[in-house]
């Protein structure tokens, strides 16, 4: 944020943002990103670190959707396991051609 505020050189605040990629994104107390405050700053490279900064918040904001969605699906697809000394998987599916024919009558 100090970066952007006093106007450093575009190449100090890229290098700043793949340090620290979560700050690109952060506001301060008043509300400010660090987009805003380049744009205040009337800094000679203001439109090159402020489009920069809009680019890599947008992508994180993508990133962070993606990663919280994997997440989602992960919990979604938790793996069963069988409990100690309870049924194995593979003795439920093996049943007797009886036990078969009455759990599934109609089934040719």
């Amino acid at each position: 944020h100090a970066a952007c505020a006093f106007g450093a050189p575009e190449l100090v605040v890229r290098r700043l943002v793949v340090e620290f990629p979560e700050a690109a994104a952060l506001r301060t107390k008043k509300g400010y990103t660090p987009a805003m405050l380049a744009q205040r700053s009337h800094a000679p490279n203001e439109v090159e670190i402020v489009s920069f900064l809009d680019d890599s918040t947008e992508k994180l904001q993508r990133m962070t959707m993606f990663s919280e969605e994997k997440s989602l699906v992960m919990k979604s697809r938790k793996v069963l396991r069988p409990r100690s000394g309870s049924v194995s998987p593979k003795s439920v599916f093996r049943r007797s051609k009886k036990a078969k024919a009455k759990a599934c009558p109609n089934f040719v």
